[in-house]
């Protein structure tokens, strides 16, 4: 009778769990989200999930949405498309005009964000911040960039005229930036200089973004143009892998490593492509998918760009919320969103979920 109401009892935390796992709900405007079109995600030190979307910035608390904006007249400047967390806890947000940084006492946001940079030894006016890997503060002011390492509490910052700067990305102290003339450098903070490792050819238009992975290659793309380079740094020259031309002929929207060596690669049109580490090839296992949950507390931040929605699955406490989005999936750099669960897949064009 003992084991019986042991087996009994296992067979109930086991549904359970499975139900719990795949139980969703949509999470939409008619949900509180201020808009449907979500361009940019994150969970912050607190454990709120924050949206920013076309038009306004959402804070859910696991019940509620709150929402916030910067003007009352103008929907092009409640565009929220960025929004990162610094490891002092400030949230950086960025509207097509300028920046702004969530004031947690007065639980606003504040353009004001000189309060912010100047006891950290920035007195510019900023035309770029940045957040990395280890939530250190990256500044750009002219022809002036200035880094911030909070755990040394130390501010150091380098000069280079005559150049633009498009993206920053560094990673456990290695840092890498990526200039309009294509050119790729790496930072020296020792000499407080940078140096040109390569030089590539950048398409004329679309936003150019770089990425580095746990390899440390840089991964070179370009939104709303196709264009996908990969360069490894170790080896310091061009790295090429099987399925390049298929992934070139769609737009990459971003680019991230999942800890395991293996390379996630989101598009415009045909959904997800996996480039697995040995050996290193084209694995469209999930093409036009939709991830329904992340785990393994992945260094994943999923960065959605949507246009029907959220889909939150699971726990509605802040920290197990899970995501699911239902049309474009873009993968991008920050924290894990998800502390438990695992990885799931549902494809579009079949009414089958996949684990993997």
């Amino acid at each position: 009778m003992k084991h019986l109401l042991t087996v009994i009892f296992c067979m109930i935390v086991y549904i359970t769990q499975i139900n719990a796992r795949l139980t969703f709900q949509t999470f939409d405007v008619k949900s509180g989200i201020s808009d449907n079109y979500v361009i940019a995600m994150l969970r912050d030190q607190y454990g709120f999930m924050w949206f920013a979307t076309l038009n306004g910035l959402n804070r859910y608390d696991g019940y509620q949405c709150k929402q916030y904006w910067v003007t009352d007249s103008d929907t092009y400047s409640n565009c929220f498309n960025n929004i990162s967390e610094d490891a002092s806890g400030t949230i950086w947000v960025r509207t097509p005009d300028q920046y702004f940084y969530y004031n947690r006492e007065l639980d606003k946001l504040e353009s004001n964000i000189e309060k912010r940079l100047r006891p950290l030894g920035i007195n510019d006016k900023i035309e770029m911040i940045h957040v990395d890997y280890e939530q250190n503060l990256w500044c750009m002011a002219g022809n002036k960039l200035y880094y911030y390492d909070f755990q040394d509490k130390k501010l150091q910052e380098l000069s280079f005229p005559d150049k633009e700067l498009l993206h920053i990305v560094s990673r456990q102290s290695y840092s890498c930036l990526l200039f309009s003339n294509g050119e790729i450098a790496e930072v020296d903070w020792e000499t407080k200089t940078v140096r040109k490792i390569v030089q590539l050819e950048l398409p004329r238009s679309g936003e150019h973004r770089i990425y580095m992975d746990t390899q440390f290659r840089l991964w070179i793309y370009t939104i709303y143009t196709s264009n996908l380079q990969c360069y490894d740094i170790q080896n310091r020259k061009m790295f090429e892998f099987s399925g390049k031309e298929t992934i070139q002929s769609d737009i990459v929207k971003a680019i991230i490593d999942d800890g395991n060596g293996n390379i996630w690669i989101g598009t415009n049109s045909t959904g997800i492509y996996i480039l697995k580490k040995i050996p290193i090839s084209l694995s469209p296992s999930i093409r036009a998918a939709s991830i329904i949950s992340t785990g393994k507390f992945l260094e994943f931040c999923l960065n959605i760009m949507i246009r029907n929605g959220v889909e939150i699955a699971g726990s509605m406490k802040p920290h197990t919320v899970f995501i699911k989005p239902s049309f474009d999936i873009i993968l991008n750099r920050g924290i894990s969103v998800a502390t438990c669960g695992i990885i799931m897949a549902r494809s579009k064009n079949e009414n089958k979920t996949y684990e993997i």
